[in-house]
């Protein structure tokens, strides 16, 4: 859903190997809004990291 309660017109894959959620993260913070993208995360890690993705979502 856009921000605005509509379904989003386009949709945007984001995918990082391990590592990449800085750089992602860092993209996502330098765009401006796009009220009718939805993003969808895909993120390589290797199972003993995942709790620090959890930590920095």
């Amino acid at each position: 859903m856009g921000s605005a309660g509509k379904p989003a017109s386009e949709v945007w894959l984001l995918a990082a190997s391990t590592g990449g959620l800085r750089a992602v993260s860092a993209f996502l913070a330098s765009i401006r809004p796009l009220p009718d993208i939805g993003f969808l995360y895909a993120q390589h890690i290797e199972t003993e990291q995942a709790g620090q993705l959890v930590k920095m979502i």
